[in-house]
């Protein structure tokens, strides 16, 4: 078991078709860090306006160690957008989902690199930042005519098929192997990596999106407003 990079969240970045990766507009975030990230990442409204320097400080350092954000170190901004707005939640919602409902729950991690991506679309650069949020949409619904070489046309068979089946027959007929999540919310993320079409493996991960970082922030939201609501109280 393991922790892995998860990508398909590079879109979080391109909020509202803001281009982000821009050398003008990287030196302003990171000079104004601390008033601009907690709008971007969330969490203005759910900290204590007397810590937001404090956690912004916290999240830099977990991201960006002590460098700069600039076009070298976009990446790890990437990372911290995922696991902020997509990935540690949807950890807990896929979890919470499995244990509440009787049918299986199966979660994949869409990992390949086609020869186009949405982000190259939204990014107006030619640099491949890496998969982006919604790329897998592109292989299974015909939104834009992009897939253009065999290897692209081979996974989005893979994908439709992973969809019909799962209409079909309630399991994803892909691999004999693909494990639906635990009903124990404290036992491993089963997860199927999908990379491309001849790179398809089952990984146990203990979670995804650093959500353990994540958790340790004081943020007032989902189950953690309660308890500070009682606190106060």
């Amino acid at each position: 078991p393991k922790r892995e990079p998860q990508e398909n969240f590079l879109l979080d970045i391109l909020i509202f078709f803001t281009d982000f990766y821009n050398d003008e507009i990287l030196r302003y975030l990171d000079k104004n860090w601390n008033d601009v990230m907690p709008h971007i990442l969330h969490y203005a409204d759910v900290v204590e306006p007397e810590d937001l320097k404090a956690v912004g400080e916290i999240i830099r350092k977990e991201y960006l160690g002590n460098g700069k954000l600039n076009k070298k170190t976009f990446k790890k901004m990437i990372q911290a957008l995922g696991d902020r707005l997509f990935v540690a939640d949807i950890e807990k919602s896929a979890r919470l989902h499995s244990a509440a409902v009787k049918s299986p729950v199966y979660h994949y991690n869409f990992a390949y690199e086609g020869s186009l991506s949405i982000s190259l679309v939204l990014s107006n650069t030619t640099d491949y930042l890496g998969v982006s949020h919604g790329d897998d949409a592109m292989y299974i619904l015909p939104v834009v005519d992009l897939v253009t070489n065999e290897r692209d046309r081979r996974m989005s068979r893979i994908l439709i098929d992973i969809v019909v089946s799962f209409m079909k027959n309630g399991k994803p007929d892909i691999i004999e192997d693909w494990k639906p999540l635990s009903k124990d919310t404290s036992s491993f993320l089963n997860q199927l990596k999908i990379s491309g079409p001849d790179d398809i493996k089952m990984v146990e991960l203990e979670s995804i999106g650093n959500s353990e970082f994540w958790n340790t922030l004081p943020f007032r939201e989902n189950e953690k407003y309660v308890s500070y609501t009682k606190d106060e109280l």
